[in-house]
Order: structure tokens, then sequence, then C-alpha cells
């Protein structure tokens, strides 16, 4: 995880910028752990009147606290069954059964995560694309953007007018896709920015996430290429996403 303090032209704010790892066969608990806990320092730290007189282990013992708090919530919420049978089925066709009208929080999927490390030995992956639309290069690119509306919000100096911004956001191509492997195979769950916003065409209409596995008959490496290039591996499967902010 790597995150970036940028100033705005208001002296008296800054924007925080959380940058996920691309990570490969880790233990999901010890990386997200670890995850957490240096977020949660970073942010007690640049948030607190008091961070210069404070040392460092202060806020990593705060936010080590403050973790633990949170882990005890995500272990202590239900996983749907259907989920966890999906490591016990052995073919496409079952699986899309169980994934048939599905839905995760947040907290839920996390907690699956675990489970699928703790109960069936699965290492966790994570990888990322984005595709920015065409003529436009990454050099062009403000630090942070986004609209409402007609309004349009930059931080950082860029080429491109408002209008160009605004269809950049629109019209860029972001995939975030989670791998669970195990000796028995691999399952991938991964999200298009259009589909955590409800705006995937040919979808539910809501938040969701894809799903898909070995059993579809795809091998992982050629999966994880159409991923990086920006293209989706064929799926019906949508599992809505609920409470997703």
């Amino acid at each position: 995880m790597s995150l970036e303090i940028i100033p705005t032209e208001d002296e008296n704010r800054f924007v925080i910028a959380i940058i996920g790892d691309e990570v490969e066969y880790v233990d999901p608990i010890k990386y997200i752990s670890e995850t957490e806990i240096k977020k949660m320092a970073v942010l007690r730290k640049v948030t607190n009147k008091l961070s210069f007189v404070l040392p460092d282990n202060y806020f990593l013992w705060e936010a080590k606290k403050a973790w633990f708090t949170f882990y005890k919530e995500i272990i202590a919420t239900p996983i749907p069954p259907n989920f966890l049978r999906l490591f016990e089925n052995k073919t496409k066709a079952e699986q899309e059964r169980l994934m048939d009208g599905a839905s995760l929080t947040p907290y839920q999927l996390c907690n699956l995560l675990f489970a699928a490390s703790i109960k069936y030995g699965c290492t966790f992956s994570n990888y990322s694309s984005e595709k920015l639309p065409n003529g436009i290069e990454e050099k062009d690119l403000p630090k942070i953007a986004h609209f409402d509306g007609d309004n349009v919000t930059k931080v950082g100096s860029t080429t491109l007018s408002n209008g160009q911004i605004k269809n950049l956001i629109n019209h860029r191509k972001v995939i975030v896709a989670r791998f669970l492997d195990n000796k028995d195979g691999w399952h991938c769950f991964y999200q298009t920015m259009k589909g955590v916003s409800g705006e995937e065409k040919g979808a539910t209409g809501r938040p969701h996430l894809h799903y898909i596995s070995d059993k579809w008959g795809y091998s992982r490496a050629d999966v994880l290429i159409q991923i990086k290039n920006g293209s989706l591996p064929a799926t019906k499967v949508h599992i809505d996403l609920l409470e997703y902010r």
C-alpha cells in the first residue's frame, strides 16, 4: 500500500490518496491486517493536531487497537453458505447456481477472504489495471479529479480541460481482481469502476462483483492477461455489493 498526502489550493486542506498494492500468493489475514494498521496509523498521524509531539509508535499502537476491533467485527460477520460451498464444487454449472442472486457486504467479502485461507488453505492475490481513453496520457493527468454535475474539482497541474476530465472519468476502464488459490484450483472476484457504481451495461444496475474460477475453462495466466489488457473474462455471474460506499 502506498499513501500520498496531496496539498490543495486551500492551505488549510489536503487530500490523502491511498493506493492498494498488487500482491501474489500471500496470507490474506496477515496482508490485510498489516495494510489496514499501516493506513490507520498514517491517517491518525496526519489528522492529529499533536502529531508533532507524539512518537510514531503511539499512532501505531492506536491503529493496532482500532484494527483489532474491526477484525473482531469482520470475523463475527456470517458468510452466506453458498460462497463457502464454491470451494467444494467441481463444475461451472454448480458454481453458477450457487451465485445466482448472490450478494455480499464489504465485511462479508473480507471475512470470505479470511475463511478461504483458514478453511481451504487459499492464498490471496490482488491485481489491477487502468486503461485511459484514446489520446490521454498519464503525464497529462492531475493528481486527483472528480466532478459533480458540471462542477469539476481537480488537484495538481494538468493540460486537460474540464470537459476532457469528465470524459476521462466516465470512460476510463479500471479493473480490480482478487484471486484465491489453493491446490484444487483458483477463484476470482473482479470488479470494474462502472460495475461498483452500478453503471455497467447489461448488468443489474446495482454495485456488483463478477466471479469466475478455473472451472470456466480459462487458465489463470490467460485471465490475468485479459485483465491487464483491460478486457473482461466472460461470465454471467453478478454478485450484488450491499452497503457499498
